[in-house]
């Protein structure tokens, strides 16, 4: 992310380098033109973009930021761990299991759970659903908008009886309103505390235009003096309600590539050069 590009001739190149140890590549001959070493091939052309999501997510955040063009810098906020001993034998008995993030769904996949006995599935979002969807395991609702704890209650409150059993994983992070608003239609409803969200510090953070916040986690470990004159985008209504008083760009879906196309739409829209013609 910290990569820089030093143009010249042979006869002044040298001069221009600064004095470092750290390695480099060195292109000669007309494709060092630098029509062809700048050249844009998207819409976010060589925006920064920092991303604050898990490691689980990061490998895709990469690949969908290089997609638009953009300079992808990774430095995860939060470390999740799964807890040893949580009771999953449970899942097999209840009529539905909530996943609210895709970190938790893969988390639930990468355990030792019999995947055959899964109930129907709820989740918050398309990007939740993708990572099931990869394993053929298809969930049986995902809000169509209004992605977040509060659609998916909308969504779900229709679909269930006062019968079932409804259970719900969650990080030790996560706030129970959800749980406790549908225990009034369903009683028993359940959080299972699944996975540990344990914030991760940095002293220093490579500069960067724009950031991608996917939970309220990411933002609790962030510093926000370095989000001054930044474009900053998010996820969900918890996200948002942890950032009050900025300028906010929102995810037309909750997703990667919803954040991205937001962003881009942003820019764009506003006729900011940051970089992008």
């Amino acid at each position: 992310p910290d990569c820089k590009v030093f143009s010249g001739t042979i006869g002044d190149i040298a001069d221009k380098l600064p004095k470092t140890s750290q390695p480099g590549i060195i292109i000669t001959g007309d494709i060092a033109d630098s029509r062809f070493l700048y050249k844009n091939h998207g819409a976010l052309n060589r925006v920064r973009i920092l991303f604050t999501g898990s490691e689980a997510l990061q490998d895709k955040a990469v690949r969908a930021i290089r997609d638009f063009d953009g300079t992808p810098i990774c430095r995860p906020m939060i470390k999740l761990e799964r807890l040893d001993g949580v009771l999953l034998s449970k899942i097999d008995k209840a009529d539905w299991l909530i996943v609210n993030s895709p970190s938790s769904a893969k988390l639930l996949l990468e355990s030792n759970l019999d995947l055959r006995k899964l109930p129907k599935i709820a989740v918050c979002g398309k990007g939740t659903a993708e990572v099931f969807e990869k394993h053929n395991i298809y969930p049986e609702l995902c809000p169509e908008y209004d992605f977040g704890t509060d659609g998916l209650y909308e969504a779900i409150s229709s679909k269930i009886k006062s019968s079932d059993k409804i259970i719900r994983l969650c990080s030790d992070n996560s706030k129970s309103e959800l749980t406790e608003k549908l225990k009034e239609i369903a009683p028993d409803t359940e959080s299972i505390i699944f996975y540990r969200n344990t914030p991760i510090y940095y002293d220093s953070i490579p500069e960067f235009d724009a950031v991608l916040f996917t939970s309220p986690s990411t933002v609790k470990a962030f510093s926000a003096s370095k989000l001054k004159n930044k474009k900053i985008c998010v996820i969900g209504r918890a996200t948002e309600k942890a950032l009050p008083g900025y300028d906010l760009i929102k995810g037309v879906e909750a997703s990667i590539e919803g954040m991205l196309l937001a962003l881009a739409a942003d820019i764009l829209t506003k006729g900011e050069n940051n970089g992008i013609s």
